[in-house]
């Protein structure tokens, strides 16, 4: 009896390797806009490029699959990863979006903390929480609320009508301290490219109630890429080479 399954079993098992060979095989299909420098952006011969393009190279690479990447139009991108023409699409997106549009957001791959940046000089002395350090915010933003709710509405809290205004408060000495959206804060001040003293100072503020937590791939829901891109994110991080991507699209943007 037994011999009579053998042959049978033995194909079995030769069939599901050759399918699991297959998948292994099978590209990750990646789309995007390519218009959110320096997360996503196409280079001189209209492939995409950026940073994000790095992150899902690096996934692919780890997960051992090959990958391909596709520049779309963004409002056809949604629409293709719910018809299977995509598995995942990327371009500086928020959990907030991706989760908006019914898409299922992938780990965070960059975060966009709220951060305090100050001047150089101050960097050794300057505490966040001492009663008399002068906080500078945009007035009416999650992160003046989150200010509000966290140490009140004292006087050390500095609110200014639009980022110029902020970071010449910071610059010319009224506020020790200036408290916004990491990404931005780096843009405009901290970037060696804008040549200013300044710097990012501890802590870093996550909080779902005020902030978008990061920047993530869009999924479509119940996709098992899911979990793989979870792990490979994971080990981008332990091993490294997250933060040498980062560095290389944003000299100085250090994540939290």
């Amino acid at each position: 009896m037994s011999s009579v399954f053998r042959p049978f079993g033995l194909s079995l098992a030769l069939i599901l390797c050759l399918s699991a060979q297959a998948f292994a095989d099978e590209p990750i299909t990646w789309a995007t806009d390519g218009l959110y420098a320096p997360f996503s952006t196409t280079d001189a011969a209209g492939e995409p490029a950026g940073l994000d393009r790095d992150v899902a190279a690096a996934v692919c690479d780890i997960l051992d699959r090959p990958c391909a990447f596709l520049v779309v139009p963004w409002d056809e991108l949604y629409a293709g990863l719910n018809d299977d023409r995509f598995d995942v699409l990327y371009s500086g997106m928020s959990s907030w979006t991706v989760s908006a549009e019914g898409a299922v957001p992938s780990a965070t791959y960059f975060s966009t903390a709220g951060r305090f940046v100050t001047e150089r000089g101050r960097l050794e002395r300057v505490d966040i929480m001492a009663p008399d350090t002068v906080i500078g915010v945009l007035a009416g933003t999650p992160h003046a609320r989150y200010l509000e709710t966290t140490i009140g509405t004292t006087g050390r809290l500095r609110r200014y009508a639009d980022e110029e205004e902020m970071y010449f408060g910071l610059l010319a000495g009224a506020a020790d301290v200036v408290f916004g959206d990491g990404l931005l804060l780096y843009g405009d001040l901290v970037q060696p490219s804008r040549g200013l003293s300044v710097d990012f100072v501890p802590p870093a503020i996550s909080d779902d109630d005020y902030f978008d937590g990061g920047l993530v791939f869009a999924l479509r829901p119940g996709d098992t890429l899911d979990g793989d891109i979870a792990r490979a994110l994971r080990t981008l991080r332990d091993d490294g080479r997250l933060d040498a991507i980062i560095e290389r699209h944003l000299p100085g943007y250090t994540l939290p």
